[in-house]
């Protein structure tokens, strides 16, 4: 099994989430994991793959440090596994509970674009926004994912609205 932890800021909030939730996730599956793909652009991967192994796991990390939304980090992530020709029969996607919506739409366009075939997936949600008091709203979830929708059927939308994310206007 492969686990990709979606890119997210850490604070301490969050720290208190991920003991509760993802780090008792991943010591009991920590036999089935062949690797783990921690994502995410701007230090936050490699803050998470920092805090991960003070936490004890000892795990095949990897880092994905280019993507600055979920749209990339899911792509990204199913390039890295062809570029290391691991043909995952399992992925597990972790992240704030507000992507759940983008990678159970994204995550099979891209197994079949990358892969042909169809990887079974799963998704285990992380409450870091409501742990911090920060709920998106319904509208902007929907909104999201209708972006990331368009972006995947026309790559050049796609790379405006990266840049618009790094220049912090979206």
């Amino acid at each position: 099994m492969i686990v990709v932890v979606l890119g997210f800021k850490r604070n301490r909030n969050y720290d208190s989430v991920l003991r509760k939730e993802l780090i008792p996730f991943l010591k009991k599956k920590e036999t089935q994991i062949e690797l783990l793909l921690v994502s995410g652009w701007q230090g936050e991967a490699e803050g998470l793959a920092v805090f991960l192994r003070e936490e004890g796991l000892n795990l095949n990390i990897r880092l994905e440090t280019q993507a600055c939304r979920t749209f990339e980090n899911i792509k990204f992530s199913f390039e890295i596994f062809k570029q290391l020709n691991l043909v995952p029969k399992e992925v597990i996607f972790i992240g704030e509970e507000s992507s759940e919506m983008k990678v159970t739409w994204l995550a099979p366009k891209f197994s079949k674009r990358i892969f042909h075939s169809s990887i079974p997936f799963e998704f285990l949600p992380l409450p870091l926004l409501k742990s911090a008091g920060k709920e998106p709203s319904q509208f902007k979830m929907l909104l999201d994912l209708w972006l990331d929708k368009v972006s995947y059927y026309c790559p050049p939308i796609s790379g405006f609205l990266t840049f618009l994310r790094k220049k912090h206007i979206i």
